[in-house]
């Protein structure tokens, strides 16, 4: 046995996860083989296309073991932060059949169905079934069909133009979330084409979708700069063309790709060392309308003046110098927030210190801490409403011992 299945059996608590544990099983072995994931052809995958001649699915497993047990005050332990093996599985759906799949409203559309990159009824039972049944599955197929599309979400295009050039989706879902365009479903599509075929990249267009038509955001223009797409090969409204690409990604806990990271890093990280930029920072929520920190001048006037932070608010920056700032950071501390995709910039054996709405706990960035090398901690606050979205304070003293164990 591969030594990462040593005892997981026995430490998967939950049912779902135990119900995986011959697909785990077989993903680590598919590791072990691979150092970077497997890449491999699947033809039975997905039921919908199997009709398709033209049209390949190809999946990309990655498994990431989190043994690393974040740092916290005993009152916090209760967060179930404890190792264990996650999953991230990459589907890239590669089609020439031109008369069946079209691009539309931030959806890939196939036939009478719809898709899009990502399951957003958590709550429903069948969700937990993962993201082959729910999109793929025929017992199921009632949910993703156009007319619950249209009922649902929006009127169907009346036009669908055709596109000389291959089509790559970089569709964001029509939601400008920092953390999703830089790691899914967006960038990934994009990173995915390139480590497969990457001649194709400078022979594509690029499917953005209809949210994105007036402006982009200041950090796509960036990112899109700095991967040398121009402006000229985005395209907003619906199209077809003889080749489209778009990817779908499942996983077991939280959606962090090892093989994308080091993309991402290798791709915007700048070379050597820079100055005049702090050790030490605190990541501002000020300028949000949701999770602000309620008591944020006192945490900040303590680490300011017992740790000599600095104060960042993230929007105030351009992409690369938030690049610049998480790169030469020491110690990193905020609340839970996009703006953290950020460390996926910072150096090994970084500090970071998330702090929590008790409403509101994610473990995004602790699984990319613990392939990045970087270090971990949380403080939970109180929430002043119900809501996943309210506003929190957090324990000074709390927060200063906590400091204490990685000073």
């Amino acid at each position: 046995m591969h030594p990462l299945l040593k005892n997981v059996k026995s430490s998967l608590k939950s049912y779902r996860l135990r119900e995986r544990y011959g697909e785990l099983c077989r993903l680590v072995r598919w590791k072990a083989d691979y150092s970077e994931g497997v890449i491999f052809s699947d033809d039975h995958l997905f039921e919908l296309t199997a009709n398709l001649p033209r049209t390949r699915v190809v999946k990309e497993a990655e498994v990431v073991q989190t043994s690393q047990i974040p740092i916290c005050l005993p009152v916090d332990e209760k967060v179930e932060f404890q190792p264990q093996i996650s999953f991230f599985t990459n589907y890239l759906i590669d089609s020439e059949d031109a008369e069946e799949f079209y691009f539309a409203n931030c959806y890939l559309f196939l036939g009478k169905y719809f898709f899009y990159e990502r399951n957003h009824e958590k709550k429903d039972q069948a969700a937990k079934q993962g993201f082959r049944n729910l999109l793929f599955h025929k017992s199921l197929d009632d949910r993703w069909t156009i007319d619950r599309y249209q009922n649902k979400y929006a009127p169907l295009p009346g036009d669908v133009k055709n596109n000389q050039r291959p089509l790559i989706s970089l569709s964001n879902n029509c939601n400008e979330n920092y953390f999703h365009w830089m790691h899914f479903p967006s960038l990934i599509n994009y990173s995915t084409v390139k480590r497969r075929e990457p001649e194709l990249l400078s022979e594509c267009d690029f499917y953005l979708g209809s949210s994105y038509d007036k402006k982009l955001p200041n950090y796509m223009q960036e990112m899109l700069t700095k991967l040398k797409i121009p402006k000229t090969r985005l395209h907003y409204s619906p199209l077809r063309s003889a080749r489209m690409l778009s990817c779908f990604q499942f996983t077991n806990d939280v959606w962090i790709s090892p093989i994308h990271l080091k993309f991402l890093r290798k791709s915007f990280l700048p070379e050597g060392d820079l100055k005049n930029y702090p050790k030490r920072i605190f990541i501002s929520r000020e300028d949000t309308p949701g999770r602000r920190l309620l008591n944020e001048s006192a945490i900040f006037d303590m680490l300011k003046c017992d740790y000599g932070f600095e104060k960042v608010v993230l929007s105030d920056e351009t992409f690369q110098k938030q690049i610049n700032c998480f790169s030469q950071a020491e110690l990193i501390v905020g609340a839970h927030g996009a703006g953290f995709s950020n460390i996926t910039f910072a150096n090994k054996n970084c500090v970071l210190i998330e702090l929590f709405s008790k409403n509101h706990i994610g473990t995004h960035f602790l699984k990319m801490s613990e392939v990045l090398g970087i270090r971990y901690g949380y403080v939970i606050g109180d929430p002043i409403t119900s809501s996943s979205d309210s506003h929190f304070s957090v324990d000074v003293s709390k927060l200063k011992r906590l400091m204490g164990s990685f000073l």
